[in-house]
C-alpha cells in the first residue's frame, strides 16, 4: 500500500482545502450566481417548450433539482413533466438536457480554471464544531465530510480486458490532476474485480494503483509548491475561531476584544488540553485565527505559520 506520509499529505490536503474554499466568499457568490442562471435558463427553456408565459415556482423548483441529478435525470424529467402538465405524450428530455448541459459544462470550466475545484454546494462545508468535537473524541473521519462531486476529464484508453493506457497531461489545473489520477485508480480498482484474475495479481494491481494515486497526487502538490504540516488540531481551531467571529460580526470592523473574547469562549467550550493547546498563549489562537483567514481568502491549504494575509490572485 502507499507510505502513510503520502496517503495522510493528500486525504489532508483535500479534506482542509475543501473547508477554506466553501468559505471563501468569492466562492460562495459565484456558486449563487451560477444556481442563479441555471434557474432563469430552466425557465426559458420551460416556457419556450409549454408556450407558457408564467411558470409556477414549484415546478420550476422541482425541474431544477432533477435536473442537478445527473444520473437519473434523463429517467426523471419526463415522467414529473407529464405528470406536471398533465400530459398525455412523453416529453423531450433531451431539449432541456442537452441546452441545460452547455450551461453545465461553461460553469464547470470557469470554476475550475479559477478555483482548482467544480461548483459544489458551499453549505456543504462541515461544521467547525463537529470537526473539533471529532478532534476531541480521538478520531476525525475525513471522508465522509468532503462532497461526492469532483472534476471530470476522463483521458484514457482500454487496450486490453486487464490494463489502461492512461496519458495525463500536466499542465492542467492541480485539482483536475488529482481528479484524474483518482479515476485512474478506481478504474484500477475495479478493473481487478471484473476481470478472472488471482488473488495475487489482484492485490498485486491494487496495491500498484494505491500507490500511483498518493504517491504521484503527493509529488504533484509539492511541485507546485504546497507543503504543510499534516496536524488537524491547529486547523480545526482556526476553523472554529473564524466561524464563530464571522457569524458573529460578519463583515464589520471587529471590536477590540473580539478574538479575546473568541479565544476565551473557545477555551470554555473545548477540552483545549485534549487538543494539546492548554498552556498556550492567546497570540498563538490569534495566529491560528488569522492563518486560517489566508487559507480562506486563497482558498488553499497554506502553511500555519508566516504571513497572516495571503490573498489569492487570478491565475
Amino acid at each position: 500500500m502507499a507510505s502513510v506520509e503520502a496517503k495522510d499529505y493528500v486525504v489532508f490536503w483535500n479534506f482542509w482545502r475543501w473547508q477554506y474554499l466553501s468559505r471563501n466568499a468569492e466562492y460562495q457568490k459565484e456558486f449563487l450566481k451560477s444556481r442563479k442562471d441555471l434557474e432563469k435558463t430552466t425557465k426559458d427553456l420551460l416556457k419556450a417548450y409549454f408556450r407558457k408565459q408564467t411558470i409556477n415556482s414549484d415546478i420550476l423548483k422541482s425541474v431544477v433539482n432533477i435536473l442537478d441529478d445527473k444520473t437519473y435525470r434523463h429517467f426523471r424529467l419526463n415522467d414529473f413533466l407529464k405528470k406536471a402538465f398533465s400530459l398525455d405524450y412523453d416529453v423531450d428530455s433531451t431539449y432541456f438536457i442537452g441546452r441545460i448541459s452547455l450551461l453545465e459544462d461553461s460553469v464547470v470550466e470557469y470554476f475550475q480554471d479559477y478555483f482548482g475545484y467544480p461548483p459544489v454546494d458551499p453549505s456543504k462545508g462541515t461544521n467547525s464544531e463537529l470537526i473539533l468535537n471529532k478532534l476531541q473524541g480521538g478520531f476525525l473521519d475525513k471522508d465522509i465530510f468532503l462532497p461526492d462531486q469532483l472534476p471530470h476529464c476522463l483521458d484514457f484508453s482500454r487496450i486490453d480486458d486487464s490494463h489502461i493506457n492512461y496519458v495525463m497531461c500536466l499542465n492542467k489545473p492541480l485539482d483536475q490532476m488529482l481528479a484524474e489520477i483518482q479515476y485512474l485508480y478506481n478504474s484500477s480498482k475495479q478493473n481487478s474485480f471484473n476481470n478472472k484474475l488471482t488473488t495475487s495479481e489482484r492485490d498485486e494491481l491494487l496495491n500498484d494503483a494505491d500507490n500511483a494515486y498518493y504517491e504521484i497526487a503527493k509529488q504533484i502538490l509539492l511541485n507546485k509548491g504546497i507543503s504543510f504540516e499534516v496536524k488537524d488540531e491547529p486547523r480545526a481551531i482556526g476553523l472554529w475561531l473564524w466561524d464563530f467571529i464571522k457569524h458573529k460580526y460578519g463583515n464589520k470592523k471587529l471590536p477590540h476584544k473580539a478574538h479575546a473574547d473568541t479565544i476565551r469562549l473557545l477555551k470554555e467550550k473545548f477540552s483545549i488540553d485534549r487538543l494539546g493547546y492548554f498552556n498556550s498563549e492567546s497570540s498563538v489562537f490569534r495566529n491560528m485565527y488569522h492563518r486560517t483567514e489566508a487559507c480562506i481568502n486563497s482558498f488553499e491549504v497554506l502553511s500555519m505559520k508566516g504571513e497572516s494575509r495571503k490573498k489569492k490572485t487570478k491565475r
